[in-house]
């Protein structure tokens, strides 16, 4: 490669295409261009170079390249992302970082303050500043002013990344590392172009100015006021050149004169004032992720088009002198699916890939806050969701009417769906398009220098992303601005695989990051939390052991499974904590009581049984119990169980629950995540065909919503045969219902919600527990933390889960709801790959009312309590009671130690002291 450049450039100015250039893009050759570049801009000097001068900057390029791909690791190992403010800090030491490099060429340095940052919890935190750096003054040469960004996305390795993000990796001479690509490798591009001409005391040809900022892509906040005030850096100024983005083959530079703008959207649903169980509520609350996936399914159709009304109504038709702009362009249409790793695109031939990539909107989903989102499982319903989507804009659409159009589609949709939750909608970031010259002079000389370099002409391209800088500098500015890409298509700028490509041929040493594992709960579903459980289980030994009992630790396997810290506190009478109400505290009272009643003699015998893995799955307790069903239980009468709470104030005792069967519903569209503003409108997105099939109801262009896929809006389950197998309510059964005390509207209260979907208490309670629900937990793979990241996931996976009543056969019901999901998804006519499993499945469980245990344990209740115990069945899943049942033969019950408001699962888990010493 080296030497075919040096016979090139040997030529005097003479261009010869030269066969043999390397396809992909070499940190290097980076270098080339931008001196060349600079080269060619300066009109008073002759564009032809002595060969002995290029012969020295090849030189000192290869005497050099490692400490630029040094440079390069050392700046990606900063965790520079602006999307999550407590990384704030990162961003500050990245700024301080590339000041230093520019102040070592001997460039004027300033750093500037700029404004505060407002979250959305009200609070203030400060923006890090901007580079303002000047680089020769010679007022008979032009002046260049090169944007950059050293933020990044956000990267985790869990995200999918084969390496560690922020620990730069040579494979296959490309270098993987967030950032390496956007935008930290062409920001120190630039910089060692300045570096070479430096250090080989070559003059400069134009002067150079650096604008570098570190909140590109959280939206440039501040950055607009910062150019305002900052006349006197722009006066002279003539060009300005953006390095921010990539050309659109492997191996054909571009120079990208137009983007698409961008319009970040959230909304909210709120429902009740903290997370429930969807045991214990699924069926008769409106369930805020419900509305939320209905909401999100009604603004694109599985072909891309955006279902907001009049959403095109401002895009310019499309005139045949801008068509034939696409003529020229190279694509190669199985190097872009490569790149992106699709099966076929929406559109068949280049044109039409390209125009809606770059000339139409599109609307991408790429998130939901709020929701469960991690591994494993989580049978919650989410007290409040927050979706994520993004309308990426063309010119002649306005901002303030997209916002206006698309908050009045979602409200009017919501207000159909006659929900009592409550709906947000706001704008969270909005850019316009931009468009440039392609006549301008340097668009000519940067044509010239790739030329020069490359032996062809630039593809001159749009870029569907969105970069909001351009505008701005044209707008306010009024200079020259030019997109100048350094990267190739496949470079994965925002996905797990971004790079750049270098050809260094030798290895070196890169120490992996030390992974900081803190534990902190007792978390069955989060094996990095694995030995704080296995602390509980020792501590609860100890305690056992005080009170004089045997206990024997038995090893059930190896098992990998994830849940939020919760600090314990005590706030009037209660005690709050993860674990007070499921199930820390029961245990604890139960021994506590044995504790009291030792000081006499205990009137039974006590067995206990305690494990660590219920909240998923029990995961080989049930083959202990068999493995043991003829010793531990041979002596064994009767078998208590207090995993649940009371349905109201009135104390119960719980004979049935149901089962539960959680399903993980996955989609893949691509091989690494992509971004929606190189992708968006053209791809198949893995995250608009889930939320179709997890919705409530269809919106079609009629503007009428039609019956969704899973579950209607008065929660009823929509899956053929679903309810098939469950009996008629017998006249006892009712009788218990109307007996049982439940005073909904202070459970309405306690809980913070509106309205149940029942309206009567009957038909509340049988909703609850002798009727299946289903409830949408989250979403695994896509964007969930607070701010905005314009991504198109790669892999989704949406966790939803039935709960099972009796009569209900588990198989049965897989089959259901798997050839279902397959029908509709082929009805959608996606290519995407669906796949859907079951995770954890347990039976319902019922029990005789009417045996010994049941008439001891309400004689108990209306001993202490003065009152009749209510006879109720849990909408919940335990499944040990079922399986207790089935396999010792025993008599099982549910005694429950704990209020309706103890919130289990929820955000505000208590017990309350009397209960912690009953």
């Amino acid at each position: 490669m080296l030497q075919s450049l040096k016979v090139w450039l040997s030529l005097k100015g003479r261009c010869k295409r030269i066969a043999d250039v390397d396809e992909k893009i070499a940190f290097k050759k980076e270098i080339f261009h931008i001196f060349l570049v600079m080269l060619v801009l300066d009109a008073s000097k002759s564009a032809v170079v002595e060969e002995q001068t290029f012969k020295k900057i090849f030189e000192c390029i290869d005497k050099h390249q490692d400490e630029f791909v040094e440079t390069l690791k050392d700046w990606v190992a900063v965790e520079s992302d602006s999307i999550q403010p407590e990384l704030r800090e990162e961003i500050i030491r990245m700024i301080e970082k590339a000041a230093k490099h520019l102040e070592d060429l001997g460039a004027m340095v300033k750093v500037a303050e700029i404004s505060t940052q407002q979250q959305l919890d009200g609070q203030s935190i400060p923006l890090p500043p901007v580079i303002l750096a000047n680089l020769e003054k010679d007022p008979a040469k032009p002046t260049v002013c090169f944007y950059g960004h050293v933020d990044v996305m956000p990267a985790k390795k869990a995200d999918g990344w084969e390496t560690e993000p922020y620990n730069l990796t040579e494979i296959n001479g490309n270098l993987y590392g967030r950032g390496a690509s956007d935008d930290k490798g062409p920001v120190l591009a630039w910089i060692n172009a300045v570096a070479v001409f430096k250090k080989l005391n070559i003059d400069i040809p134009v002067n150079i100015k650096f604008l570098l900022e570190g909140m590109e892509e959280a939206g440039s906040l501040g950055l607009e006021e910062l150019i305002k005030e900052n006349n006197a850096f722009f006066s002279d100024v003539d060009y300005i050149v953006i390095s921010d983005n990539t050309w659109l083959s492997n191996n054909k530079p571009a120079l990208t004169y137009g983007t698409r703008g961008n319009a970040c959207f959230a909304v909210k649903v709120e429902g009740g004032e903290k997370d429930l169980h969807s045991g214990a509520m699924g069926g008769i609350v409106h369930e805020p992720m419900s509305d939320l996936i209905a909401l999100l399914d009604s603004l694109v159709n599985s072909s891309g088009y955006i279902l907001v009304p009049g959403i095109y109504d401002n895009v310019a038709s499309l005139m045949d002198e801008e068509r034939k702009l696409y003529e020229p362009i190279t694509f190669n249409l199985s190097e872009f699916k490569d790149n992106v790793g699709v099966q076929t695109f929406r559109y068949k031939n280049k044109e039409e890939i390209l125009l809606h990539l770059w000339r139409y909107p599109s609307l991408s989903i790429h998130g939901i806050e709020g929701a469960f989102h991690e591994s494993g499982i989580k049978t919650v319903i989410p007290s409040r969701v927050t979706g994520k989507f993004s309308i990426r804009q063309v010119p002649h659409m306005n901002l303030a009417t997209v916002e206006s159009q698309v908050k009045r589609h979602l409200e009017d949709v919501f207000f159909r769906r006659k929900s009592p939750n409550k709906l947000t909608v706001s704008m969270q970031l909005g850019a316009m398009p931009w468009i440039a010259n392609i006549n301008d002079i340097q668009y000519k000389a940067a044509g010239k220098a790739i030329k020069r370099v490359f032996g062809k002409d630039p593809d001159m391209i749009r870029d569907g992303a969105t970069i909001p800088i351009a505008k701005m500098f044209q707008d306010i500015t009024k200079k020259s601005v030019m997109m100048f890409p350094i990267g190739a298509a496949d470079d994965g700028e925002h996905s797990q695989k971004e790079k750049i490509s270098s050809f260094l041929t030798h290895n070196f040493p890169f120490p992996q990051r030390l992974e900081d594992w803190v534990a902190i709960e007792s978390d069955s579903s989060d094996p990095l939390k694995r030995q704080e459980l296995i602390q509980m289980m020792h501590t609860a030994e100890e305690r056992i052991k005080q009170l004089g009992g045997t206990v024997e630790l038995i090893e059930l396997g190896h098992q990998q499974l994830g849940c939020h810290h919760f600090i314990s506190l005590y706030f009037k009478g209660n005690l709050y904590g993860r674990g007070t109400s499921d199930d820390k505290g029961q245990v604890l009272a139960v021994l506590n009581a044995i504790e009291a009643l030792q000081q006499n003699e205990l009137p039974v015998n006590v067995k206990l049984l305690l494990e660590g893995m219920e909240e998923v799955g029990s995961n080989g307790l049930f083959e202990l119990v068999e493995q043991r069903n003829n010793t531990f239980f041979s002596d064994v009468s009767y078998i208590v169980v207090t995993d649940t709470a009371w349905l109201s104030n009135t104390p119960g005792v719980t004979y049935g629950s149901r089962g539960n069967c959680y399903f993980f519903l996955e989609v893949e569209c691509a091989k690494q995540d992509l971004h929606s503003g190189s992708f968006g409108g053209v791809v198949f997105e893995a995250m608009s065909d889930l939320i179709f099939l997890l919705s409530k109801y269809h919106f079609y262009l009629t503007y009428n919503l039609f019956p969704g896929t899973l579950v209607d809006s008065s929660s009823r389950i929509l899956i053929p045969g679903i309810y098939d197998a469950i009996p008629a309510l017998t006249v006892k059964e009712q009788e218990v219902y109307e007996r049982t005390e439940f005073d909904f509207e202070k459970i309405k209260a306690k809980l913070g919600i509106k309205n149940f979907t029942y309206t009567t208490k009957e038909d509340i309670l049988i909703g609850r527990s002798r009727l299946p629900s289903l409830s949408i937990h989250g979403i695994e793979g896509a964007f969930s933390a607070p701010g905005t990241k314009t991504v198109i996931p790669s892999r989704v996976i949406g966790k939803f889960s039935i709960r099972l009543v009796p009569n209900m056969e588990l198989p049965v019901v897989i089959k259901q709801v798997t050839d279902y999901l397959n029908k509709k998804f082929a009805e959608r006519r996606s290519p995407n790959h669906i796949n859907i499993t079951t995770v954890i499945t347990s039976k319902p469980w019922l029990s005789d009312t009417d045996g010994a245990l049941y008439l001891a344990a309400r004689q108990a209740i209306k001993k202490v309590f003065q009152t009749e115990a209510d006879l109720i069945r849990a909408g919940g899943t335990i499944p040990i009671a079922s399986h207790f049942q089935d396999v010792t033969g025993k008599s099982t019950i549910l005694l429950g130690i704990g209020g309706p408001d103890d919130a289990p699962h929820g955000q505000n888990e208590k017990i309350s002291r009397y209960f912690e010493s009953l």
